[in-house]
């Protein structure tokens, strides 16, 4: 089964940067909707237009009130008006975008860019009226890099954000009395100044956001691969791969196999060195140049050199003669070591297809016993023909676990219980595990007609009155035996795993959306425009927005926005710090109010909604926006440890 640090390993060797409104974005989307499809739920991708210049007019808003509050004051009544006007009108919209109406978000070039949404409907013996529905969003479009955050402006970045809003308002005051003639110079004069020193925090901000419009992408491994792959990792979860062989290994097999199938395969130095029949003194030049298409090397007359033609990846069985020479890769093989010095050599060594040099792996090896086929069988005696009345499924998981015993001692002298004779004990040491069916059947009454489904139905309502008792928490604890030895105790990701693993159908009971967000840097157009067309289904649900989550120390954000701040849903930031107590998890509690992220648009649409968010020493998304933002500098087990978080969130939801 895959995880979220497998995801994250394609994520980064398939996906570069991504850009919104980019073809790089559309093949990201493409990428990420496959890795979903392959769980077996149903996958759409769903195409939105918006405003291409996003956020940037209202940089350019604060930059023109700097400029404003500047001339208002330099004297004279016609620049107090030519200042004001500018200043005062830059203020007013600026207060009409923080009441929620942008007079820009359908100005300017229309940008296209989608969503990918995977959706499961509720299922298994746990529905009841009244689950809440949880949506796991996080967007996957690059960022650009700013100074902001790179610089030592970083530092003062979120208090520079934070009074924005007043500093604006205060500009646009000093702008406004700069008009009023009536008053004493000397008074408009130190308003001026408040006025001008005001702008300048809105100067940075506006300038920053100017210059990030204009800036290359970063690589976006934290921001936002990592949080792409903790999603995956809690479709995963939801809907296991079920295989032995990694999802995204069969994934990458695939994509290596085509694009090898669609370019030709041709062989180098290194493959005519690890042959053998070259003198090592040769010198090998690689060249291009016609040949004629022949079936049998032949044999010409060059002074002291060798030309070894490999040909092409795959030739035909039976080829007829080329009527006219094609351009073919060889090797031109330089020495004076050849057998015949005086003679060229022009070797021509057939290769064999694909399939058929594949086929030479499997040929057995000759240091090890062979079985003769022809030798008679011995008569298996499998565990599940021993315990035929019993479940197959137990003892097929049985017999794959021990293996077949043969009727003659082989050495290992392991007995084979029966239902005559009962097994004798012997003593094993003991192994953490909150699930080994042995430990079942001792804890409940099995007769001869009981089957694992009977125990599983009974587990099942164990742990629901296990769950109603008020003493029962949750999460995963190590066993009283296990406490007495460290040797045998199991580390944290064990404990991890083993509460990932209770009761699947509490996660089946939910509507669970798994939404990969576009257009992020667009002013959230992906979420605005996944609120829009699905507000009706999510009523009561659930928000959980993941970002920057692969590096950093792990964060729910209390609260999100500039201006028109909106808190968290308490409920769910509740729930999160219960789970990650549990589970072991570090999880602290910071204020976002100096920036928004994908779940702002929500909280503001009176939803539900919280933000887990890596956050480095300056309370900044870790990472984020920086050219440190690369593969080498993000844990993916960080990524994994918040899957697994979302999924006890959505059990407990």
């Amino acid at each position: 089964m895959a995880n979220a640090h497998d995801y994250f390993e394609y994520l980064t060797d398939h996906v570069d940067i991504s850009p919104a409104n980019s073809q790089e974005e559309l093949n990201a989307a493409t990428t990420i909707a496959e890795l979903m499809g392959e769980h077996g739920i149903e996958v759409k991708t769903e195409e939105f237009d918006t405003a291409s210049l996003g956020r940037l007019p209202y940089a350019l808003l604060l930059v023109i009130i700097f400029i404003g509050t500047f001339i208002a004051g330099i004297g004279g009544l016609p620049f107090a008006f030519i200042g004001g006007l500018l200043a005062i009108g830059s203020v007013a919209v600026i207060i009409l975008d923080h009441l929620g109406n942008n007079i820009f978000e359908n100005f300017g070039p229309v940008a296209r860019s989608q969503n990918v949404v995977a959706v499961h409907e509720a299922s298994g013996p746990l529905v009841a009226k009244g689950n809440r529905p949880v949506v796991v969003v996080a967007h996957y479009d690059s960022p650009r890099e700013s100074f902001l955050y790179s610089s030592g402006i970083a530092k003062y970045l979120p208090m520079l954000r934070r009074y924005t809003p007043l500093c604006v308002v205060i500009a646009g005051a000093s702008s406004f009395i700069q008009i009023l003639a009536f008053l004493p110079e000397a008074l408009r004069r130190v308003f001026w100044v408040l006025g001008f020193l005001a702008a300048i925090p809105p100067l940075v901000v506006g300038i920053g956001a100017i210059v990030e419009r204009f800036s290359s992408c970063s690589l976006g491994a934290n921001d936002n691969k990592s949080s792409i792959a903790a999603l995956l990792g809690v479709l995963e979860a939801v809907f296991p791969s079920d295989s032995a062989e990694s999802l995204v290994a069969r994934l990458a097999q695939k994509r290596e196999a085509a694009e090898l199938a669609a370019r030709p395969v041709r062989h180098g130095e290194e493959v005519l060195r690890t042959l053998g029949v070259l003198p090592e003194s040769c010198e090998i030049e690689y060249i291009d140049e016609p040949e004629p298409v022949e079936e049998e090397p032949e044999v010409e007359e060059e002074p002291a050199q060798a030309t070894a033609d490999l040909g092409t990846a795959e030739e035909p069985e039976a080829a007829e003669p080329a009527a006219a020479p094609a351009a073919k890769p060889a090797f031109r093989v330089v020495g004076d070591e050849l057998p015949d010095p005086g003679a060229t050599q022009l070797y021509r060594p057939q290769v064999a297809d694909v399939a058929r040099r594949a086929a030479l792996f499997d040929l057995p090896d000759p240091s090890e016993e062979a079985n003769d086929p022809f030798a008679p069988a011995a008569a298996p005696t499998s565990m599940a023909d021993r315990l035929g009345h019993a479940d197959r499924q137990n003892a097929r998981r049985i017999s794959d676990h021990l293996g077949t015993f043969d009727d003659e001692p082989d050495g290992l002298d392991v007995p084979v219980p029966s239902y005559d004779e009962p097994a004798p004990a012997e003593d094993k040491p003991k192994r953490f595990s909150l699930f080994d069916r042995k430990k079942r059947e001792e804890e409940y009454a099995v007769d001869d007609d009981s089957t694992w489904d009977d125990l599983e139905s009974q587990d099942s309502a164990s742990t629901r009155g296990r769950k109603n008792s008020p003493r029962w928490k949750g999460g995963a604890a190590v066993s009283e035996e296990l406490r007495e030895s460290d040797a045998d105790a199991p580390s944290d990701d064990e404990l991890v795993e083993a509460a990932e693993s209770l009761a699947i159908d509490e996660l089946l009971c939910h509507d669970i959306w798994f939404v990969a967000l576009g257009a992020n840097g667009l002013d959230h157009a992906g979420m605005k425009a996944f609120i829009a067309k699905h507000r009706p289904q999510l009523r009561g649900a659930f928000v959980v927005n993941l970002d920057c989550v692969g590096a950093g120390t792990l964060s729910v954000l209390s609260s999100e926005g500039i201006g028109n701040t909106r808190r968290a849903d308490r409920r769910i930031n509740r729930l999160l710090k219960g789970a990650a107590a549990d589970l072991h998890v570090d999880l602290v509690e910071t204020p976002f109010d100096w920036s928004s992220t994908d779940a702002t648009p929500a909280m503001r649409a009176s939803m539900r909604a919280a933000t887990i968010m890596g956050v480095n020493e300056l309370g900044l998304p870790a990472l984020s926006h920086t050219p440190d933002d690369v593969p080498e500098n993000v844990d993916p087990a960080q990524a994994s440890l918040v899957a697994s978080l979302v999924t006890e969130l959505i059990r407990r939801a």
